[in-house]
């Protein structure tokens, strides 16, 4: 197996999440069993001693009279298995098999072992026939210390953000939808939210997507989730600001 691609691991990260979302397949005949989840609990052994059921909620983004709001929806159920130690959890769903990494964000290295860890997991315990989707989405939450400087103090003009959007100071909102590839989008979305404590933060959510027929090994899948973080990591590189690079390498507080 080829090593992760390099890429700077920063003083400050402003990760707030980063997942991966493994649309599997069953083969034909073969209906789902809800024993399953049992079954992968058993199978994840000693570094995932719980399992959580926990509902599937959809979160819808838009701008409304107040700022930025969220809605929400309820699609079904899952069950989680956060790790003993780490700030790392596996979620199964009858469709989906997602490996999430919270702060702090532990490197690429280390995550797409998760994913491969997981994704063997899955094959063990239901033997899936093969992926139709995979999802690899990164949440930053950039904290600005002056709401009253536009958006493109932090956020460079790109290909990515509506340039009239950098002009931006607060209850602003965008979601961009690219396709780069006949089976890969991209899904951009930028937003000004408020925190607990009062504060302001800019939302920067990073979302690549291949959509095709992939094979069960890890062998088949590896490549698709090396080229999705890189397509992230352009996105990521192409918004970065001086300011942004000076608070992601910890050269001057940027508070809430």
């Amino acid at each position: 197996m080829s090593p992760p691609n390099p890429h700077p691991s920063f003083k400050n990260p402003t990760i707030a999440e980063a997942l991966c979302e493994l649309h599997f397949e069953l083969p034909e005949g073969k209906p789902w069993d809800a024993s399953w989840h049992g079954a992968l609990f058993k199978n994840a052994g000693d570094d995932y001693p719980k399992q959580e059921p926990n509902e599937i909620v959809e979160v819808g983004v838009g701008i409304g009279p107040d700022g930025f709001v969220q809605g929400l929806r309820r699609t079904g159920l899952r069950t989680i298995y956060p790790h003993k130690d780490r700030k790392q959890l596996f979620q199964l769903s009858e469709t989906t098999f997602t490996v999430n990494e919270l702060p702090p964000y532990p490197t690429w290295a280390v995550f797409v072992q998760d994913i491969r860890r997981g994704w063997e997991l899955l094959a063990k315990t239901i033997g899936p026939s093969g992926l139709g989707r995979i999802g690899l989405r990164y949440i930053n939450r950039i904290p600005r210390a002056d709401i009253a400087s536009p958006l493109s103090v932090w956020i460079a003009e790109n290909e990515y953000v509506p340039r009239k959007m950098l002009e931006s100071r607060e209850r602003f909102f965008s979601r961009t939808q690219l396709p780069l590839a006949d089976d890969l989008r991209l899904v951009v979305t930028l937003a000004d939210l408020e925190e607990e404590n009062g504060g302001r933060s800019i939302q920067l959510d990073i979302d690549a997507i291949v959509v095709k027929k992939i094979g069960p090994s890890w062998q088949a899948i590896e490549p698709h989730v090396e080229g999705l973080h890189e397509a992230v990591y352009r996105v990521f590189e192409s918004c970065m600001t001086a300011s942004l690079r000076s608070h992601l390498e910890g050269q001057h507080a940027a508070h809430r």
